[in-house]
């Protein structure tokens, strides 16, 4: 009877102590599961960046036009030389097939051959440039009322447009020959500030 009698608690406490190893453990994040929410939350970013694409459509949009131009004028028939810089901004907007660039400043650097530089406001530019443009893909054909016609290319999201060129002309029969180089770059805004002179 008395080996009955500490037989039961310690069945009892040997039952005990496995009904608690058998117990489920308190709850605790399980590593997969966060790892299902992150994926989610990266799905749904993909999804918002893949809705949101870049988009190089320049039609409807307005941009500062930033020109710089440097011509080299040559007479070597009398040795002379001379290096202008002129560089001009306009507000520039693409709407249904045509353009229209309002100049906003224009400046021209001069160098002349005897060594004097001179600075003053270009009144060759013409106040107003207009035309009909098309788009394929990233590049951009703009044609002036004279036929010209100048490929610009526009960035995959359509916020800057550039274009370069070199061009010589001459000599002429008088031996004056004239060479330009041309950069063009339009930032998307809907001004365009005039710079300091």
């Amino acid at each position: 009877m008395q080996a009955t009698r500490l037989l039961v608690p310690f069945a009892l406490a040997l039952l005990g102590n496995t009904a608690l190893a058998q117990q489920a453990p308190v709850s605790q994040a399980v590593p997969f599961s966060s790892l299902e929410t992150q994926i989610g939350i990266l799905e749904a970013r993909i999804d918002a960046l893949e809705d949101a694409a870049p988009n190089p459509n320049v039609d409807g949009r307005t941009y500062c036009m930033i020109l710089n131009i440097s011509g080299l004028r040559g007479r070597p028939s009398i040795q002379t030389k001379a290096v202008d810089a002129i560089i001009s901004r306009r507000v520039l907007t693409f709407e249904d097939g045509a353009f229209a660039a309002t100049l906003v400043a224009s400046q021209i650097v001069s160098l002349a051959d005897d060594g004097t530089v001179t600075s003053s406001v270009n009144d060759a530019s013409p106040p107003l440039l207009a035309g009909t443009f098309s788009q394929t893909g990233n590049q951009v054909d703009v044609v002036f009322p004279d036929g010209a016609v100048e490929q610009y290319y526009v960035s995959r999201d359509g916020s800057v447009i550039h274009t370069n060129s070199v061009l010589l002309l001459g000599p002429f029969p008088s031996t004056f020959a004239l060479g330009l180089t041309r950069s063009v770059t339009m930032i998307e805004s809907d001004t365009c500030d005039a710079f300091g002179t």
